[in-house]
């Protein structure tokens, strides 16, 4: 994270970045507390310093070809080729590919690094590029937009080189177990001494079987070499706390963004259009508000008033009080989640109104969306919730595919931040 104006006062922290795909499992993320990338073996952990104009600061594109070396070994074959023939991607196939991801794709600086939104930006590029309006991206971080905007100089994008892109809250161990048990590729970036920028790793394991300090074990591929290793990253083992918090260099430090790049469902070739199909998400950003904690009642305004009347002469008056105004004495800033969602039809057809819903526990905010042509989305709605009393990974977007917006559609593309 780059330390410019706002984010001076920003110390030790880490940036959780995540590629998730449709891979293969290799452990039922029900029964089993571990999971693993067994794929991605050290044969495949690309050195930051494979070439040495790359510096000591390359880990960003460094782990960006490992990650889609992996995809590319797992269904994906245009992210990376097996330059040397031997069948499998390893380190040296992925070299040129880190090289091109960061002098093209992520402006890497070698004295300084790769900035978390170039990142971001890159990775985005790279992947419409290869697999077009397949993928979109999450972020899961309170401060990205703002970062995003000074780094870039522009707000973020709905899109990203056309990729999507829905900004959530701070991760926590919870929403990168979810994304992990989902096959996906990590980035975690930690901070280092010798740059403001982060040093990144490629997200591999997890066990949920706590620690005896209540952490859990998780390990990386790390593109920093060993001595008289040159060219080959290692593989690490650490931990990482229930609120997101990594042990890196022997400091547990905070986890500051996850990004993840989630997979869109593909239509199977020949597959029939059902005609429009609406699918239903929301962006989530978090807000404080002063919320009044009590209230007094001030004393109330009194005047006599006349009740009766001799000509001109008042013989009866009667007390008359308006009540006092309530102000508030105690105040407290609260945190609240302001969640928009969002309505895309990505069918064939032009859908007709709609109805939908933002839920979370027993509330809920309806909204209307309006004819979608296919390919146009729509903000429809909003709603604010309370930290202290919901859990963001709960809240659902649902919307009905339903001219007269009367009958419901449930099961038609449910949205969670969990997911």
């Amino acid at each position: 994270m780059k330390k410019i104006s706002a984010f001076q006062s920003v110390c030790v922290c880490a940036i959780l970045f995540v590629l998730i795909s449709p891979l293969p499992s290799t452990v039922n993320a029900q029964e089993d507390p571990v999971f693993v990338l067994e794929g991605m073996g050290s044969e495949m952990i690309l050195g930051q310093r494979a070439k040495a104009d790359w510096g000591h600061f390359w880990s960003g594109p460094a782990v960006s070809a490992i990650n889609f070396g992996y995809l590319a070994e797992n269904g994906y074959q245009n992210f990376a080729s097996d330059h040397n023939g031997s069948g499998s991607i390893e380190a040296s196939d992925l070299e040129p590919l880190s090289d091109r991801l960061g002098w093209e794709y992520m402006n890497t600086v070698p004295e300084e690094g790769t900035t978390d939104p170039e990142l971001l930006r890159g990775v985005a590029r790279y992947v419409n590029e290869n697999y077009p309006e397949e993928f979109e991206l999450k972020v899961f971080e309170n401060e990205f937009r703002e970062e995003y905007r000074q780094i870039i100089g522009e707000p973020l994008p709905e899109k990203v080189f056309d990729v999507p892109v829905r900004v959530f809250t701070d991760p926590e161990f919870e929403s990168y177990e979810g994304e992990l048990r989902s096959g996906e590729m990590v980035w975690i970036g930690v901070p280092q001494g010798d740059t403001s920028l982060n040093h990144y790793l490629a997200g591999r394991s997890l066990d949920t079987r706590e620690t005896l300090e209540g952490n859990f074990p998780v390990d990386f591929g790390d593109p920093r070499e060993r001595s008289f290793q040159p060219g080959m990253g290692q593989i690490i083992e650490t931990v990482m706390s229930e609120d997101g918090n990594l042990e890196y260099g022997d400091q547990l430090r905070p986890v500051d963004i996850m990004i993840s790049l989630s997979p869109l469902e593909r239509q199977a070739e020949g597959e029939a259009s059902d005609g429009p199909d609406l699918v239903c998400s929301f962006d989530c950003e978090k807000k404080t508000e002063e919320v009044c904690q009590e209230y007094e009642t001030e004393e109330p305004e009194c005047e006599e008033v006349c009740t009766g009347w001799d000509g001109d002469y008042c013989y009866e008056y009667e007390t008359v009080c308006e009540e006092g105004d309530r102000v508030c004495v105690e105040s407290e800033t609260v945190e609240l989640l302001e969640c928009s969602a969002r309505v895309k039809n990505v069918g064939e057809e032009e859908s007709g109104t709609t109805g939908g819903r933002l839920e979370i526990g027993d509330k809920q905010n309806h909204f209307i969306t309006t004819q979608l042509a296919p390919g146009e989305e729509q903000f429809s709605g909003k709603a604010l919730l309370g930290l202290d009393k919901f859990d963001p990974e709960d809240l659902t977007c649902q919307v009905d595919i339903d001219d007269n917006v009367e009958e419901t559609n449930e099961q038609n593309n449910q949205s969670t931040a969990a997911e």
